[in-house]
């Protein structure tokens, strides 16, 4: 039995599809459980929404949102988006660093002392600027 290109294109396609399909929700983060904490910076080059977000170089959450605040010095506001499974401490420090040479921005935040609680949604961040080149 021969079978037609036609045929023999179609089951590439749709195994290439089903491909595709498998990574995207392996991927994907269907809004699963996540809290946000705001942090502040004076300087905050490189850094965009959507922005990886990692607790002692792992990933766990991005940038939510960029906005400046204006009370009472004008400053650069990033809420972060993180994991619920991710724990920060009230004492962690939020920075802004680089992947490779010429990576991209991300924010990073120290683990914080074991004898500090761990912060809530909505709590604000302690952060320190990154330097100016």
């Amino acid at each position: 039995m021969k079978i037609s290109n036609e045929l023999k294109t179609g089951v590439v396609v749709v195994a290439a599809l089903a491909v595709a399909a498998v990574f995207y929700f392996k991927t994907t983060d269907f809004g699963g459980s996540v809290y946000r904490v705001k942090t502040y910076f004076n300087y905050a080059e490189g850094v965009k929404a959507d922005s990886i977000v990692k607790l002692s170089g792992i990933d766990v959450g991005r940038v939510e949102k960029i906005q400046f605040s204006y009370a009472p010095e004008t400053k650069v506001e990033l809420i972060l988006a993180l994991d619920s499974k991710a724990k920060i401490r009230e004492d962690s420090i939020a920075y802004i660093s680089q992947s490779g040479l010429i990576g991209d921005a991300y924010v990073g935040v120290t683990a914080g002392s074991a004898d500090k609680q761990f912060v809530k949604d909505g709590s604000m961040l302690a952060s320190e600027d990154p330097m100016e080149m």
